[in-house]
């Protein structure tokens, strides 16, 4: 691997999945912390990088901006950002997924592959919760989300509630391309089961009513609030398919693919 792994975590320094996770798979990572638990974190996860966040209860979006102004403070063309319950990556094959034992290998190729073009902003793995059946090994320009790999030199920002969606439009809207890759899928734990993290912000009707809105507010015409099994979300069905630019090679990888064809 080639690019720098943060996991913003806060109140399970007792249960970090994707720092055991990690750990056992002696993949490098930093997790990214509040002041209070920095300790608790460090004495359990003893393997990782612990970095301090300069405030406290900001919530998400602030700790993933400053994971981003971080990364690209120290150099790094492009950065991962995990969520903090993840504890597998399976790839999909006949109707099966079958758990991946070196995941650090399955990042390097998946950041080789991200850097053969040179408009993509965000790519990542889908999660096997909406893994169904692959059709492609691939999605192109469509959201991005829990454990994605950011390009560091962009002029977009996390914003608001819905903020995993939010940078997603914004990429998008601005011209560049995202990558969800199919093939390979996260598995984490189910939304709502463990304590800590953003989990009550996520499981109350109002906040789920309130990242709605926001997104509605901030992209008319594209989000639109209903409500779906009792509770209010926003529909984006038919949001991606709006998106249509195309992948660009690098002059590099262009180079290379015109030698094989001669």
């Amino acid at each position: 691997m080639r690019y720098p792994i943060y996991i913003p975590s806060k109140g399970r320094f007792e249960n970090c999945r994707t720092a055991t996770w990690l750990t056992d798979s002696e993949v490098p990572f930093s997790l990214v912390v509040e002041l209070p638990e920095a300790d608790e974190y460090a004495s359990r996860y003893p393997t990782a990088q612990v970095l301090v966040l300069p405030f406290q209860d900001q919530g998400i979006t602030a700790s993933r901006n400053w994971i981003w102004d971080h990364a690209h403070a120290a150099g790094a063309k492009r950065h991962w950002q995990f969520d903090d319950d993840m504890y597998d990556i399976a790839r999909y094959s006949q109707g099966k997924r079958i758990s991946e034992p070196d995941p650090g290998a399955v990042l390097a190729m998946l950041e080789d592959f991200t850097d053969r073009y040179s408009n993509v902003a965000l790519s990542g793995l889908r999660t096997q919760v909406w893994g169904g059946k692959v059709t492609a090994p691939i999605s192109i320009n469509t959201m991005v989300y829990c454990m994605f790999l950011v390009l560091n030199d962009l002029p977009y920002r996390f914003r608001g509630l819905g903020e995993d969606t939010d940078i997603a439009l914004q990429v998008l809207s601005g011209g560049w391309c995202t990558i969800l890759f199919n093939q390979y899928q996260f598995r984490a734990v189910a939304s709502g089961i463990q304590k800590g993290g953003l989990t009550d912000d996520y499981a109350r009707d109002d906040g789920r009513l309130k990242r709605a809105r926001f997104l509605e507010r901030e992209w008319p015409g594209l989000v639109r609030v209903e409500r779906g099994d009792g509770r209010p979300r926003h529909n984006l069905a038919q949001v991606w398919r709006k998106f249509d630019t195309p992948l660009r090679k690098t002059d590099e990888e262009t180079k290379s693919y015109d030698s094989k064809k001669r």
